[in-house]
């Protein structure tokens, strides 16, 4: 189970608000409480969810990529340059496959 900012709120003796200011290092906080929740996201190894980051700030920093089939002899060049660019620029990648327009063999097709 992942250590939450709950987790580290609790520990810390403070509200969950006080630990988000400390990691944001936003609103006043004093010094000896900043420290503390610091001590204790240390000793928790807490890292915060990217998920839970991306809800608060209303953006994902995720691209979205759709290729085709991954068997194409290339295209492992082709994503680990983009993954290259994406990733150093702060940013994940998520990756969808099409199967270039032909229908899965389940899949009904009205014309």
């Amino acid at each position: 189970m992942p250590i939450t900012i709950a987790d580290v709120a609790t520990r810390a003796g403070v509200s969950k608000t006080t630990v988000s200011r400390v990691l944001n290092g936003k609103g006043e906080v004093h010094v000896r409480t900043a420290d503390r929740v610091r001590a204790v996201i240390n000793a928790l190894g807490y890292v915060p969810s990217a998920r839970a980051v991306g809800l608060a700030r209303g953006r994902t920093r995720v691209v979205g990529m759709l290729v085709p089939a991954l068997t194409w002899p290339w295209m492992g060049e082709v994503l680990q340059g983009a993954a290259d660019v994406v990733e150093a620029e702060g940013y994940g990648m998520l990756l969808f496959t099409c199967t270039h327009g032909t229908p899965h063999p389940r899949a009904t097709v009205h014309t």
